[in-house]
């Protein structure tokens, strides 16, 4: 056979239905890119989620140290029991939690268990006695259980196996550093005490409550998902480009399918696997037997040095020397167990540190308090060196998903388990030399060693048996594989490394040939790799790496192939009939959605109206008047459900309108507060970003919300779904008339129902289009009912149609009442309609857009879309100008800056002291000052031309940033240059549904109003 080919070399197979191209598609410096990015972003997440768990885990000791059994009247056994509840809780809950984390997915178990568990520290602040504190110690332990082995699958999910060890003990540094940096916190924070009435331990589980708190959020904007699904929680951003998400998952998808998505299928055959495979356990004994000793050494440390007679702050400042040392020690066995492909035996060495320091120890009864505090450290920097290694080295000799899971959690159980029954080794009946304590600890890692040598000689004695096995086997598998010409693959450093030694935590063989007496998932780190093993020679070895890898990825594509096969046997339908049916399926749910959102708009109006109703009952009540109001109240309901109107109502409009001039209006007189605006608070504003609210994908409206991840430019809603359904609303209303639908634009609706009520009305008045004069006729009603229609269901944007040319909606409004060619030709050309408009229904917003590419796409690709309304204020909200900096601002650079329309409004509009006489000239001294000052908001206004209204305006780049649908790079719509904009930022809304009261007041107010004005013109 030939040597292995150099790295991203292909060869074809002669059997090419059960090959596969088994060379990478990266190169080397793009996966070491892709490792560095994961390094960066996955690992600080986990490593601060381990910290701030053993903060809140182990600061029970640091708070011994203040009142807490004081305040509590609870005794240091107590304390024990409490420490052993917590304990109890994990141990219960370890199994579970993983089951969980396989169903829901690590990264979202882990970010709510971060969640919960914070929210338990946190209250423990606030225990009174034993029994809470008892409570929220179970409970703290309960909730935090799975988190480790849960941030080891992470791991597993996101790297190769040549590159878990490290990482495994980068995770524990999370640990470490909180031993290491708990006691320092506490030395600072327990001299709070006394600070608002507060002990220095509750303010101690305040704090680090409140950080883990904080890691919950970090969390849910950060922790990506899985190597194929890198979004977080979230789904707002990726944090991985499309190249590095394919890079990951296919390098991972290489060694174990089963590790490229964040879950797996968990069944009760593979939870009775784990359980009953006797490696795990072994694994899982060593770390109870090996860290019961951390917890003793762990709670008692400060106390235990506290003992050798320091202070209460110098005590838990000295219990840190320990936690740093750890960490140290920790990274270098590590280093050193990948170098020497050994684990099994640096874990011995782990404990014959333990036992030489422990020893030293349990005999310096006459030595002074340094010594014994330099062998207590020494010691207690030994107590968990070994545990980041059995964890590795049980998660890479696991091959299933399942196994390894519950594997895991099991060894993570031992390890609470040890640390439970650690807890008990330091009684107060020891105290202050705690002989009998240090004893324990001794013993219990002299019974560790040889457990470790159990491990190894079962590894080794399972690779002996593989050996033979394939030298018995050689000839089948050159049969299968075919000698004319092989497959080579390109081979890794790991993969190199096929049988190496029983500790080691390197990359094990991927794969293995099928025998009746060999499971291929069996495979296990096998001893003794030196050149003096003359079972197989090197050549041989190469050989069998080759065939292997071959038979591996054979396997993984026959796998594949089944899968899709059954997928497409599972549909017999032609492409055209399959594509057909997923269209009538989404234009369904679509239509649903819209129906769910039509009837919950219509729900919050009626929820309104009762509310209105209610509080002006109480009111009426507390004045004595309630009863006769009432009674008015429901003659007021029976006239409007027998569509009569109220004599009364039309004396107040009546009252109201008297004072408005015809033949000049002002429509700021009708600026009134009413009940059917869109909010009754003032518009919403955002910090100094650059046109941050329109790129939000919140929304700007108060009654907005966005649909994650359907309204984007890949779930567009064209012509059809509208037309679909507006044809399909078979819902009216008796005061909107039979034949009235409402549709997926409250904003639409109002104008269709105000145009369809104005030309009813002027027909009754025997209004002639074509009759004298019949342009300037038409204009004064459309101006009175379209301010009437703004002041009441969006005041906010009054001063807006006050200052710029509104008279080009009003122009077109009159053109859609009496298409004619004396009314199209008054139209501005940007707001003359296109084809587009002419040949589909659309929501009648969209031609209020002065830009006709813009609504041309609009009626493609948006006309179903519910928030068509949002899309149309974000539209309004962008309109800009364009100007040179220098013009404005004093000092300024000549750059070409724009500026928003309704930035300067809203400064002309703001009710500051100054008077609206006053005259400034520009340019401002400040951006401020342009920005804060009426009196230069209006020269800006004035200079810039935005009287002229929008058809001269252009759209700001922010919001094709939110929509890039709609831009068209033949126009010359976008504006160029930098945004030129105030601290904070108003937002243009959109009115609510129609409901019956609206219907009756738009009823009223046109009645009244065009009699009135009929009456006038007809006088003498």
């Amino acid at each position: 056979m030939d040597h292995v080919q150099a790295d991203k070399e292909t060869h074809d197979l002669d059997d090419a239905s059960q090959s596969i191209v088994a060379h990478p598609t990266w190169t080397d410096d793009e996966e070491k890119a892709v490792v560095r990015k994961l390094d960066m972003i996955l690992m600080p997440l986990l490593v601060l989620g381990f910290f701030a768990l053993q903060l809140d885990r182990s600061n029970i000791s640091n708070a011994l140290t203040d009142t807490l059994t004081t305040d509590l009247n609870i005794t240091k056994d107590d304390v024990n029991l409490g420490d052993q509840l917590m304990m109890a809780g994990i141990i219960i809950a370890e199994i579970p939690s993983n089951i969980i984390l396989q169903k829901l997915g690590a990264p979202i178990w882990l970010t709510g268990q971060v969640l919960i568990w914070g929210t338990v520290a946190l209250t423990q602040a606030w225990v009174t006695n034993v029994h809470s504190f008892f409570a929220t110690r179970f409970l703290l332990g309960f909730f935090e259980a799975g988190f480790i082995p849960g941030g080891q699958y992470m791991l597993a999910l996101f790297y190769r196996e040549k590159e878990l060890a490290l990482r495994t003990s980068v995770f524990y540094f999370g640990n470490y550093f909180a031993t290491a940096t708990g006691s320092l916190i506490a030395a600072g924070v327990l001299q709070m005490g006394g600070i608002a009435g507060l002990a220095g331990w509750q303010w101690l589980f305040i704090i680090e409550g409140i950080f883990t708190l904080l890691v919950f959020l970090v969390f849910i904007l950060l922790l990506p998902r899985s190597p194929i699904h890198t979004k977080p929680i979230h789904g707002r951003f990726d944090l991985f480009t499309s190249r590095e998400r394919e890079i990951m998952h296919d390098r991972i998808y290489q060694e174990d399918i089963s590790k490229t998505e964040a879950h797996a299928k968990i069944t009760f055959r593979g939870i009775t696997a784990a359980l009953t495979d006797y490696r795990i356990w072994i694994h899982t004994i060593l770390n109870l037997v090996s860290l019961a000793p951390k917890g003793g050494l762990q709670l008692y440390g400060p106390t235990i040095i506290r003992s050798l007679g320091f202070s209460k702050i110098n005590s838990n400042l000295l219990n840190s020397v320990s936690s740093f040392l750890v960490v140290f020690l920790s990274f270098a066995i590590a280093w050193a167990s990948d170098k020497t492909k050994q684990r099994g035996l640096w874990c011995m060495v782990a404990f014959l540190w333990s036992i030489t320091f422990g020893g030293a120890l349990f005999g310096s009864t006459d030595k002074d308090k340094w010594t014994k505090y330099a062998l207590f450290t020494l010691l207690s920097s030994g107590n968990a060196l070994s545990q980041g290694l059995n964890d590795a080295w049980l998660s890479i000799n696991t091959r299933s998903a399942e196994k390894r899971s519950i594997g895991l959690a099991l060894v993570v159980i031992g390890s609470n388990a040890g640390g439970l029954a650690g807890k008990q080794l330091f009684r107060e009946s020891d105290a202050p030399k705690y002989t009998k304590g240090f004893l324990a600890i001794v013993l219990l890692y002299v019974a560790a060693l040889p457990i470790t040598a159990g491990i190894m000689g079962v590894y080794w004695r399972q690779n002996k048996k593989l050996e033979r096995e394939l030298v018995e086997n050689e000839g089948d598998v050159d049969e299968q594989v075919g000698r004319s010409q092989r497959f080579q693959l390109p081979l890794s450093t790991a993969d190199s490394q096929m049988l190496v030694d029983p500790g080691s935590i390197t990359s094990p063989v991927k794969l293995s040939i099928c025998t009746p007496r060999q499971d291929p998932r069996a495979i296990m780190d096998s001893p003794h790799t030196d050149e003096k093993n003359t079972t197989l020679n090197e050549q041989e070895r190469k050989k069998l790496r080759n065939r292997l890898s071959q038979r591996a990825f054979r396997r993984r594509q026959a796998e594949c192939i089944r899968e899709l096969k059954n997928r497409v046997n599972a549909d017999q339908r032609s492409d055209s009939e399959r594509v057909e049916a997923l269209q009538k399926e989404n234009r369904l749910l679509r239509q649903q959605l819209i129906d769910v959102q039509t009837k919950m708009s219509r729900m919050m109006a009626s929820v309104q109206l009762l509310s209105d109703s209610v509080a002006k009952t109480l009111d009426d009540t507390a004045s004595g008047e309630g009863d006769e109001r009432c009674r008015d109240g429901e003659r007021e309901r029976d006239q409007r459900v027998n569509g009569e109107t109220r004599n009364d109502e039309q004396i107040v409009e009546e009252s109201a309108l008297q004072s408005i001039d015809l033949e000049a209006f002002d429509p700021s007189i009708l600026d009134f507060d009413a009940p059917f605006s869109s909010s009754n608070v003032s518009a919403p504003t955002t910090d100094n970003g650059i046109s941050s609210e329109l790129i939000n994908v919140s929304g700007t409206s108060p009654f907005y919300s966005q649909i994650p991840n359907i309204w984007s430019h890949e779930y567009q809603m064209g012509m059809q779904p509208y037309l679909t359904a507006i044809n399909a609303t078979a819902e009216s209303s008796m005061v909107l008339g039979k034949d009235y639908s409402f549709t997926n634009s409250p904003f639409s609706d109002h104008i269709q129902l105000l145009q369809r009520m104005l030309k009813n009305k002027l027909n009754t008045l025997g209004f002639v289009p074509e009759g004298h004069n019949p342009v300037q006729s038409v204009y004064q009603p459309v101006l009175m009912v379209l301010s009437m229609f703004n002041s009441m269901t969006r005041p906010d944007v009054m001063a807006w149609y006050a200052k710029t040319r509104f008279y080009h909606i009003i122009e077109l409004t009159a053109w859609q009442l009496y298409p004619s060619s004396a009314t199209f030709n008054k139209l501005h050309p940007r707001y003359r309609p296109t084809t587009a408009q002419l040949e589909n229904p659309h929501p009648g917003i969209i031609d209020w857009i002065p830009f006709p590419t813009i609504r041309d796409r609009l009626i493609q690709l948006h006309s179903a879309n519910p928030h068509i309304d949002q899309i149309f204020c974000d539209a309004v909200t962008g309109y800009v100008v364009e100007a040179l900096m220098s013009d404005l601002v004093l000092g300024a650079p000549q750059i070409t800056v724009y500026v928003r329309v309704t930035d300067l409004i809203n400064t002309m509009s703001s009710g500051t002291s100054e008077s609206e006489n006053t005259i400034a000239m520009l340019p401002a001294p400040d951006i401020s000052t342009l920005f804060s000052s009426p009196a230069y908001a209006r020269a800006a206004f004035n200079k810039l031309n935005m009287d002229k209204g929008a058809g001269y305006y252009k759209i700001d780049p922010a919001f094709f940033e939110k929509y890039p649908e709609l831009w068209d790079q033949a126009s010359d719509l976008t504006a160029t240059g930098m945004p030129l904009k105030p601290k904070y930022q108003k937002i243009l809304t959109y009115p609510k549904p129609l409901d019956s009261s609206t219907v009756e007041t738009y009823r009223s107010f046109i009645d009244f109003s065009l009699d009135a004005a009929n009456t006038i013109s007809m006088s003498p």
